[in-house]
């Protein structure tokens, strides 16, 4: 009996908050090697959404994320919850971050953010949002329309810089979705 390599000899799950888990994994790469021992952070699946008005504006928000200790722009996003699917994690982190309804909602694929140390499921999606005059964000989030050059200048200048969503950015550009009205 042949085993293929390399493989994983065990795994151990540790929940470490409501929010992460740490992965244990260990993988023998042959036969003639000592099994090596790494460790993973996994979550929820995530959706990021490149959104974009009729009249070419794209919602970004701004919030303090303690894990870089400073406030980000970020593209609307979030975790699937229990019994959701990621169209519908999607559609619920619209609402809740820009208030806006959805009239097209295109899923771009499944993605990995860090193959080296993140267990994580991440969904990109494009949607196109009514933008609601009224709508008022969330404590702690603030919500700027921009148009693509604007956006582009804000990434350039390191302003716009979660890696995860200039990569929702890059197959947004990939799949040729028109940007400019």
């Amino acid at each position: 009996m042949t085993c293929e390599y390399p493989r994983i000899i065990n795994k151990r799950r540790t929940r470490i908050s409501a929010w992460v888990d740490l992965i244990e994994k260990v993988v023998q790469f042959s036969p003639e090697t000592v099994p090596e021992i790494f460790h993973f952070i996994t979550q929820r699946d995530y959706v990021g959404i490149f959104a974009r008005t009729a009249d070419g504006l794209i919602p970004i928000v701004r919030q303090y994320r303690p894990s870089v200790e400073e406030y980000t722009w970020e593209l609307p996003a979030g975790t699937v919850e229990d019994g959701e699917t990621p169209e519908q994690a999607a559609l619920r982190e619209l609402l809740e971050e820009v208030g806006g309804s959805v009239s097209e909602l295109l899923y771009l694929g499944n993605f990995y953010p860090d193959t080296g140390r993140v267990q994580v499921q991440s969904h990109a999606f494009f949607a196109t949002v009514t933008r609601e005059a009224d709508f008022t964000p969330p404590d702690g989030l603030l919500i700027r329309y921009v148009t693509h050059e604007e956006l582009k200048n804000m990434m350039l200048s390191g302003e716009f810089r979660h890696q995860v969503h200039l990569a929702i950015y890059a197959i947004v550009l990939a799949r040729s979705i028109n940007l400019a009205l």
